[in-house]
Formats: structure tokens, C-alpha cells, sequence
């Protein structure tokens, strides 16, 4: 009967852990506490966190294996602190992406940060062409060549004649870069609250953003292509309770020839 009851939990242990796909990569520092963790939750989305020596944390990037891919690689100095954070992310079906590199001294102080993303490599056509006027024209072989043996009949000049004004030249019209738009949005997806700070062109925004609900950010301009939203909207956030912690995804869409959405998912997770 004894053996029976632990065939019965081996059984039960053996169906749990194949519902639970959890992937688990963990780097230490010599003395055994973490410096780098990537958890992959049932091989759909999850995150990638870096400590310090003192356990503090340094790095946080949300990661998903849906709607595309979002990953972190990292590599380590000789003493285990993390040396490098690669960040790719690339939407589903979509033609943007972008990549990011942060760079630790062996102390766990960030050194740089490297942004590479489609819209920065984007390369737009003229849309008027002007051509060479100076450059001397080529003969027209349809037209006959004059004979140099038949003498040319030339009128004299006229004494005193008035000299014609020269005609003024036509300015050129030079075609100017497009405006393109570039519009936020910020979607809540977990049951919790969100605290959000929202700092454009030097003001902050306060937004207490419910659960499921999406809030409408501002709009800013970039001459002909896109911009990072980086580079022009600050965001911080939180949980509004402290057992959680939000993770985010970004997200770019392009909508229009001259109109981009930069969208960022928000996820809660409780606090280990």
C-alpha cells in the first residue's frame, strides 16, 4: 500500500512539472548569490534581472517568446558582475525592431548605453530631382553639322546698340521634410493599478492607470521619419500596492505613411 501511495505522487509530481515550462537561467557570483536571472514562464513571456554585489538590483527587461520575440543576453566580468545586457526585440510579422546595450563596470555601475533600432535606419528618397543645368549639352545626331568650307553671312553690329536686360533666374523650390507624428498609448494588462509619470517636453504627467484600461499619452513630431519614444517621452512607474512589480514591453506600429503608434504593455507579477 506504501508503495502504491508513492507511485500514486511521483505520478502526480511528473504531470505538474509538464504543465509548468518554466526555463530558469541563473549566473552567480563567487560567493553563491545571484547576479544574473532570465525566467521564461511556461515558454511564453517572462524577464531578465542583474544584481550588484550587494544584492541590489541593476537591470530589468521584460522578455516573450509571443507576438514576436523579446530577449536579454548577458555577459560577466571576470568576478561575475554582469559586463554586458543585449536587449532584442522584434514584433510579429512586423518590419520594425530594436536592440539595446548597456554596459557595467566590475562593480555593477552602469558605463553606456547603445540604442539601434528601424526607424533610426530608415532611408527616404528625395521627392524632387534637379538636374545638372551647367554641364554642356550633348549633340543631337539628327541635326546636320555645319560645312566649314560654305561662308556664313553674319550681321555687323549696330553702333550704340542698347544692351537688353539680363533676365532675373527662376529660384528653385527646395522640398521640404514632412512632418510625421508620433503617438503614444499605454495599455494596463494585469488586475492591479498603475502609478504612472509621464514626462514630456518638460512636464509631468500624473495617471493612475486602472486595470485593463488604456490611456491615450501625448504626441510628439519628428521631421519625415519616426522617433524613438525614448528619446522625447520619460515614463516611470509602479505598482499601487507593494506585493507586486510591473514589467513592460514595447511595442511600434506603424500606422501611416507620416504616422507611427509607440504602444507599451504593462504586466504585474507578484513580489518574491
Amino acid at each position: 500500500m506504501k508503495n502504491l501511495f508513492t507511485l500514486f505522487y511521483l505520478l502526480l509530481s511528473l504531470v505538474a512539472l509538464s504543465q509548468n515550462d518554466t526555463i530558469i537561467q541563473q549566473h552567480k557570483f563567487p560567493n553563491g548569490k545571484t547576479s544574473t536571472l532570465t525566467v521564461l514562464k511556461n515558454n511564453h513571456d517572462g524577464y531578465a534581472v542583474a544584481y550588484n554585489l550587494e544584492g541590489k538590483e541593476i537591470y530589468r527587461s521584460y522578455i516573450r517568446r509571443f507576438g514576436g520575440h523579446a530577449s536579454v543576453s548577458f555577459k560577466h566580468h571576470d568576478n561575475g558582475m554582469v559586463k554586458e545586457a543585449y536587449y532584442s526585440s522584434h514584433p510579429d510579422g512586423g518590419i520594425q525592431w530594436y536592440r539595446s546595450w548597456t554596459t557595467f563596470d566590475d562593480q555593477g555601475n552602469k558605463t553606456g548605453e547603445r540604442n539601434d533600432n528601424w526607424d533610426d535606419r530608415v532611408t527616404v528618397m528625395p521627392t524632387q530631382i534637379y538636374r545638372d543645368s551647367v554641364s554642356t549639352p550633348k549633340e543631337n545626331p539628327k541635326q546636320p553639322k555645319p560645312d566649314p568650307k560654305k561662308k556664313v553671312e553674319t550681321t555687323p553690329d549696330l553702333p550704340h546698340a542698347p544692351t537688353l536686360n539680363p533676365q532675373p533666374k527662376k529660384q528653385e523650390v527646395v522640398a521640404c521634410a514632412s512632418i510625421h507624428q508620433n503617438k503614444t498609448e499605454f495599455v494596463n494588462h494585469s488586475n492591479r493599478r498603475i502609478l504612472l509619470n509621464i514626462n514630456h517636453a518638460g512636464k509631468d504627467t500624473l495617471v493612475v492607470l486602472k486595470p485593463r484600461k488604456t490611456y491615450i499619452g501625448p504626441t510628439y513630431i519628428s521631421a519625415q521619419i519616426s522617433s524613438p519614444m525614448n528619446q522625447n517621452v520619460r515614463i516611470k512607474f509602479n505598482c499601487s500596492r507593494k506585493n507586486c512589480v510591473i514589467d513592460s514591453a514595447n511595442e511600434v506600429v506603424k500606422q501611416e505613411e507620416f504616422s507611427t503608434l509607440h504602444r507599451i504593455h504593462f504586466y504585474a507579477r507578484k513580489k518574491r
